[in-house]
């Protein structure tokens, strides 16, 4: 309990380019049913148009018997290697309730908007984690998202190999089905 650090760095990617780098750091606080969070990140030329995304992040949680509720605020920076810089910022609140001795319901809500652009979108998000043992857990999550005019995020985990693809404006719907092993 108390204050709690977490540092991270992602060097390189190709020998002498020192352009492909990563860097985070996290700070906790945790006081009885309080928890308080802040996070940066700084990932440089995370795609083949983004230079720079820098996010940052703060985060409260507090303890409510078997419920704990959740709100958290970010902004995130985009650099391009041609163009002008894009800002977003998002908010979020949330509840995880203990439903069964080893079940947990998850409910979030999300909206960003991007500033000079109408592409605000909102997510909401329904899940269950099922505890099996002490080190394994099984995870089930509904995500709804909608987008403005010039938005096309997708929900997570839906598009790492391309497959799924939102045009802008369009709503997208998704599930996740996972497996948690903590060593």
């Amino acid at each position: 309990k108390g204050f709690k650090a977490t540092a991270m760095a992602a060097l390189g990617g190709q020998t002498g380019n020192n352009k492909r780098d990563a860097t985070a750091l996290a700070l906790n606080y945790t006081a009885g049913p309080l928890d308080l969070g802040a996070a940066f990140q700084r990932d440089d030329h995370v795609g083949t148009t983004t230079a720079t995304k820098r996010q940052r992040f703060l985060g409260a949680g507090y303890q409510f018997g078997a419920t704990k509720l959740m709100a958290g605020l970010s902004r995130v920076d985009q650099d391009p290697d041609v163009g002008n810089t894009t800002h977003r910022k998002e908010w979020m609140v949330g509840s995880k309730t203990a439903m069964t001795p080893t079940g947990q319901l998850l409910m979030i809500y999300g909206r960003g908007k991007t500033d000079g652009v109408s592409n605000r979108s909102s997510a909401l998000n329904i899940g269950w984690i099922e505890a099996m043992s002490p080190q394994v857990n099984v995870y089930g999550i509904l995500s709804s998202h909608t987008n403005g005019p010039a938005s096309a995020l997708v929900p997570m985990g839906t598009n790492s190999a391309g497959n799924y693809v939102v045009n802008n404006g369009d709503s997208a719907l998704g599930l996740a089905l996972g497996f948690q092993y903590s060593f």
